[in-house]
């Protein structure tokens, strides 16, 4: 049973998305948000709709039922806050790479101090601090490039 949904998305889509959404229409917001609207036949199709929105890394803000003869929200609206469970895995990994960046400057720091011939093992102290710095970095650089330049 064909039923009509408001899927609202944090972000820009341009409308050239339409068939790639199965003929929803592809309306921009004011708001930054971008509203994918129409006609869905069953359940099936979707989670389909939902899995590429996920698929493109789109935050998820609405899901919206309409009324058949209105396409009104319905009395039953459900909203879904956000279904992008990847933002707390990525905040995580983030703050355990930051924090475990920090422990390994720390602790190549102190080890000239702690350590008595430290000058036999600075060496290997710079390259574990240059090349978790490195990988760091460079991972930072990918984040911002892929997930993170995305405006509102």
């Amino acid at each position: 049973m064909t039923q009509f949904y408001e899927i609202r998305v944090d972000g820009y889509l341009d409308a050239q998305w339409q068939d790639w959404f199965d003929g929803l229409t592809v309306t921009r917001e004011e708001d930054g948000t971008t509203l994918l609207s129409g006609p869905v036949p069953d359940q099936p199709a979707l989670y389909g709709i939902l899995r590429r929105v996920r698929d493109l890394g789109l935050p998820l803000v609405s899901v919206t039922l309409l009324s058949e003869s209105t396409h009104q929200p319905t009395s039953k609206q459900q909203r879904i806050k956000s279904m992008n469970t990847s933002t707390t895995s990525q905040r995580t990994a983030a703050l355990t790479a930051g924090f475990s960046l920090m422990v390994m400057f720390f602790a190549a720091m102190f080890a000239k101090f702690l350590i008595v011939n430290y000058a036999d093992y600075a060496t290997a102290f710079l390259f574990l601090v240059a090349v978790s710095g490195i990988v760091g970095e460079l991972g930072l650089c990918l984040w911002l490039l892929f997930k993170g330049g995305r405006g509102k």
